[in-house]
């Protein structure tokens, strides 16, 4: 088996970033622990919301997949004075306008992508509306979806560009 042939983080950002734009913008991707984050949000400032972060878990590796229990992390900045935005007027827009289609791509395209698959029967979805850093220790303030599923990355895979999403 060849480790670096299969590498889950990659596969999941190839995917992701193949995807169109959502409420006009185009989707980030990143992965690691909170300081990854925070470095990643320095560096890219403004442009990169709407953004799905995959947190830090472990690979159960087999000689012919890795299976992983993915918690993606799929969130929109908002300014200081949306603070006191209530909650149905957040689920109204951006979680029904950015987040959730957002999240029905990345489940589309790990489904359609030959050699990754998910257990499409069940998986935990989370909404944080108004997550802010005192709760959760995010840099930003944040309205997100925390998706967790288990997904099979097949090593004889080879992937290729997802047909549907091209324009």
């Amino acid at each position: 088996m060849n480790l670096t042939s299969n590498i889950p983080e990659n596969t999941l950002g190839y995917i992701i970033k193949q995807m169109p734009n959502v409420n006009g913008r185009k989707v980030s991707y990143h992965f690691g622990s909170y300081d990854e984050l925070v470095r990643y949000l320095g560096v890219y400032k403004e442009s990169n919301y709407p953004l799905v972060w995959l947190l830090p878990s472990q690979d159960t590796v087999s000689v012919d997949k890795i299976e992983k229990s993915c918690e993606l992390i799929v969130c929109i900045d908002f300014d200081k004075e949306d603070e006191d935005v209530l909650n149905t007027t957040r689920f109204d827009f951006t979680f029904a306008q950015t987040l959730y289609p957002i999240a029905d791509y990345i489940l589309e395209g790990i489904n359609i992508t030959q050699g990754i698959s998910y257990n499409s029967e069940s998986f935990v979805l989370d909404k944080f509306p108004n997550y802010q850093e005192t709760e959760s220790r995010t840099p930003h303030l944040w309205d997100a979806l925390k998706i967790t599923l288990d997904v099979q990355f097949l090593n004889n895979k080879c992937l290729k560009p997802i047909r549907k999403w091209q324009s």
